[in-house]
């Protein structure tokens, strides 16, 4: 064996180690054991060779509770490196147990992996399956059920029992086949049958006037099914772990990947009947049957089968919009499913992804924006965490349909950890898409025929859409999703069309970092202890801008007249103590201009709990990190000032990192703290909120006589504190941050939200200073000290408030 091979065998076992301490030792463990082999079964009444796991086809049920821990431990004795895939598990903060070749080693024949993951504050109907080669394609899969705590009431009653229905199209040839195929450069034929629970016939029992759950999955590989049951009405209750309006149908199609879960009341006849599965969207209409059998029953089913939709797209596309979030419902926590309000919400960027069928070299390839991605020898996820280069490109892939050639690439897209971010899949193409993305559930806001345009959104469901993993485009169409990016790791984003996956239609997102920085919450006279690892290509540091660094301690002050500079690929661990100092401060980058590029963070230091404030506690605060944007890196502008030049005037200001941030949330009636930070490069900015008075409380440590404001001006480097209470009529109402002293004003908005709010922000947004020099210095005058303030340490009696960063007006 190779050095490199030991090397990555080595690291592959580490990944084992990483994962243990990520399963919660106070919810109840669930341990399995699995072997899988070969087997042989005619579910089409001859013999196949399939994927077997205990024995079993499909593999075994996995029935678990909200927070459950599973450990897995998979034995493979193939002849071929296998890995099982978790289908909508979301894998909190635990990518490393996702099972794709970016995450995750393949476990060599004759060898095991034990999964440890725990199914953290879900409930719903899942699928796992193998995610290596064409192994779907042979079996392996299963159904995962995760039942909801019995403290966590559902919004149903609890139905007499429930079934699982594995649901797929199916091959008259083997993996191994059908994988040739592939990487010979051709597409695959049609598929051969469909089959329910790996057969080409089921049967299911109940009680006369009993309701039961059908938990329906599409396992397949292509093809999107519809699904229906004589005589009988199906209410959907759940989609992939959202509670669902519920709606009766008389069938449902089902996508690739895709699982719903149905309460079927057993209110006819009692007498056998048809459950009918069969393709969608096909020149060859594929079906396989079922029987739902009253256990009263003397009579075999009898009559023509129910009949499948006639209409296609349109009426698959009418149907998917009637899903809908039951925004009254608790999900797997007590809080409603609606108590997030994500339609308030402005994502930070729009992503367009656009599939393709390129032929590379000759070669049938899949892609996504022209890239058609390769797997590589070692796991993205393992490269990136022991910064092995070379592995995998974030440069390749980009946001936007390029227009290009396509290309090979083992691609991965940054995204910043706790984004909220706009994907629009545009399908140009004749065929159906159904894409799926680990780690995550979304949104799905709008579907639509032809090519998205930004006048698309005006039919978004901004109410209650159902969030799910995994999405159906139609044929010349687009679907548009909203993903709250609060999940840690290196994610999968893939066609769940297993051939398209294979030939390359899918990359990564890479969201470990946070953009702005990590906010540091500490109080008076901590110690803190900051170990920072540069994996820039450039030395780096970072300051505490207002951290005193008492007692002699400017070796901790992170610029570079004290401070060697970190070095790429080396650490530097900053320790120092706020010593006697309470208020709002930040940290940045002080090397080069990679303050520009972000790296900066908020600094709040509380007051110790026997030491009174000169204000009743506010019932939260928010911390906002306001700043000019330049659109261009911070190496171009660095080249600039080199070579003698001025920057150009900035192309935007952000609030926490963009234009439009997320909304402030807050009680009618209940005052707030906001902690207000000039992190920009250049640019003073005037901040305010519409329709509220801005308490003046605290400038960088120092408590203030509580003038209150309609707006204030924040300069570079300046941080304040202000009390906003909401007692204004219920409704939305701006919060903006706008340049002073420019020629041309750029503005950046939030909101103040009011829980029980159904009303946007009014169209006009409250209009800033209209003096500019004089209004400032006038202002900036009336900012002074409490005198008789019982502070952290000794005072003297001067009525001037003690800043860190002073502005100074031109001319002055």
């Amino acid at each position: 064996m190779g050095g490199g091979k030991i090397f990555l065998h080595l690291i592959c076992l580490v990944l084992a180690c990483l994962s243990v301490s990520l399963v919660k030792a106070e919810d109840p463990y669930r341990y399995y054991t699995w072997t899988v082999t070969y087997g042989t079964i005619a579910p089409l009444g001859f013999a196949q060779q399939v994927i077997l796991i205990n024995g079993q086809f499909p593999g075994p049920r996995l029935d678990v509770v909200t927070n459950d821990n599973l450990i897995v431990n998979v034995i493979n004795k193939l002849d071929q490196p296998f890995l099982l895939t978790w289908n909508g598990i979301k894998q909190r903060k635990n990518s490393w147990q996702d099972g794709v070749l970016g995450t995750n080693c393949p476990i060599p024949s004759n060898s095991n992996y034990t999964y440890k993951f725990q199914v953290k504050d879900q409930i719903g109907t899942f699928t796992y399956f193998p995610s290596t080669l064409m192994h779907k394609a042979a079996g392996g899969f299963g159904g995962i059920n995760v039942y909801s705590r019995p403290r966590i009431p559902i919004p149903y009653p609890i139905p007499t029992g429930d079934f699982t229905l594995l649901i797929g199209d199916w091959y008259n040839a083997t993996h191994k086949v059908l994988q040739q195929r592939l990487d010979l450069g051709k597409v695959l034929p049609s598929p051969y049958a469909v089959l329910i629970n790996g057969q080409s016939h089921a049967s299911f029992s109940g009680d006369q006037g009993k309701t039961y759950m059908f938990k329906i999955s599409n396992v397949g590989l292509s093809t999107s099914i519809n699904f229906r049951i004589q005589g009988h009405m199906m209410k959907l209750v759940e989609v992939e772990g959202s509670h669902t309006i519920q709606n009766m149908y008389d069938s449902l199609d089902v996508h690739v990947g895709q699982s719903v879960a149905v309460l079927v009341t057993l209110n006819q006849p009692p007498k056998d009947y048809y459950i009918v599965a069969s393709t969608r969207f096909t020149k060859r209409v594929l079906t396989v049957t079922g029987v739902l059998h009253y256990s009263n029953s003397r009579t075999p089913v009898t009559g023509p089968l129910p009949v499948d939709p006639t209409y296609q797209i349109h009426w698959s596309m009418k149907q998917a919009r009637t899903f809908r979030w039951n925004l009254t419902a608790n999900a797997a926590r007590p809080n409603p499913q609606g108590s997030f309000h994500y339609g308030k919400i402005v994502p930070s960027r729009t992503i367009i992804l656009a599939n393709s069928a390129p032929l590379i070299n000759g070669k049938q390839r899949y892609a996504v924006n022209g890239v058609s991605y390769i797997n590589a020898e070692t796991p993205l996820k393992l490269a990136d965490y022991f910064n092995i280069s070379g592995v995998f490109t974030t440069n390749s892939i980009q946001g936007l349909p390029s227009g290009n050639s396509a290309s090979l690439a083992t691609s991965v897209m940054r995204v910043s950890h706790h984004e909220f971010i706009e994907v629009v899949f545009q399908n140009n193409e004749k065929e159906i898409q159904s894409w799926h993305l680990d780690g995550y559930d979304f949104w799905v806001v709008g579907y639509g025929s032809g090519q998205w345009s930004p006048a698309s959104r005006s039919g978004y469901n901004l109410v209650d859409t159902l969030t799910r993993h995994t999405v159906q485009v139609y044929p010349s169409s687009w679907t548009s999703i909203l993903v709250s990016l609060d999940n840690q790791g290196m994610w999968n984003i893939r066609s769940a069309v297993w051939a398209r996956q294979y030939l390359g239609q899918q990359f990564y997102l890479k969201g470990n970092g946070k953009f702005p920085g990590p906010q540091i919450d500490c109080v008076t006279n901590d110690n803190i202890v900051v170990n920072v690892i540069n994996k820039l290509d450039q030395p780096f540091l970072i300051t505490w801008n207002g951290i005193k660094q008492r007692k002699k301690s400017s070796w901790q002050d992170g610029v570079l007249g004290m401070n060697c500079p970190n070095p790429s690929n080396s650490n530097f661990t900053y320790k120092s103590q706020i010593k006697d100092q309470i208020g709002t401060f930040n940290y940045f980058p002080s090397t080069l201009i990679h303050k520009a590029a972000g790296g900066f963070g908020g600094l709040n230091v509380y007051q110790r709990p026997m030491i009174p404030r000169p204000f009743q506690p506010p019932a939260s605060d928010y911390t906002l990190l306001i700043g000019d944007w330049y659109k261009t890196n911070h190496k171009v502008l660095q080249n600039t000032l080199n070579l003698g030049k001025s920057l150009a005037f900035p192309d935007a200001i952000l609030i926490n990192g963009h234009v439009h941030s997320s909304l402030f949330i807050g009680d009618k009636d209940k005052t707030y703290m906001f902690r207000i930070s000039n992190v920009g490069l250049s640019t003073s900015f005037n901040f305010r909120i519409q329709g509220h008075g801005l308490k003046l409380a605290e400038i960088e440590g120092s408590h203030i006589v509580q003038e209150v404001f309609g707006s204030l001006d924040i300069h570079v480097g300046q941080s304040m504190a202000v009390l906003v209470t909401l007692d204004q009529t219920p409704k939305d109402y701006y919060i903006v941050a706008s340049t002073r002293f420019t020629k041309q004003v750029l503005t950046a908005t939030s909101a103040l939200h009011y829980p029980n709010s159904k009303t946007p922000p009014s169209e006009t947004l409250p209009i800033g200073p209209t003096y500019q020099v004089h209004w400032s210095m006038k202002q900036a005058r009336t900012f002074r000290y409490i005198t008789q303030n019982i502070f952290i340490y000794c005072i003297n009696h001067l009525q001037i408030a003690n800043y860190i960063s002073v502005g100074t007006y031109p001319s002055t």
